[in-house]
């Protein structure tokens, strides 16, 4: 698809920069469902999937489509300890604000966010 849209010529750029966009989330989209063989998964997974290859974009994306119980609170917290665990402040820090995590939320499991992220010397994400 970027081959094709690369010999498209198109003089306005935005255009150009949406489709590849598209492309791309098509692209990140098709991998997840290649390493499931198909089978049919529930949002959460393809959720949970892009939150562990750090795709933002798409991640992005996907939460435009999302209606507000597709994604349950246990799944949102365990990728924020996840990404402060890795010492992903930027990824921490979307999903706190797309998905309304508030500071009783990073505490709970005993302050595991904290935990994590102090234990792999991620001191700037604690």
């Amino acid at each position: 698809l970027i081959m094709i849209l690369s010999m498209l010529n198109l003089d306005n750029k935005e255009v150009l920069h949406d489709l590849f966009l598209v492309c791309k989330q098509w692209t990140n989209a098709l991998s997840i469902i290649n390493k499931t063989k198909g089978r049919k998964l529930p949002i959460s997974c393809v959720f949970c999937e892009l939150c562990e290859r750090n795709k933002l974009e798409s991640l992005k994306y996907l939460c435009e489509c999302l209606q507000d119980n597709d994604i349950n609170k246990a799944t949102i917290l365990r990728q924020f300890r996840n990404f402060c665990a890795h010492g992903n402040l930027s990824m921490a820090q979307w999903l706190t604000s797309t998905f309304t995590v508030t500071a009783k939320d990073a505490r709970a499991g005993n302050n595991g966010a904290l935990r994590w992220s102090c234990s792999h010397g991620h001191l700037h994400v604690a």
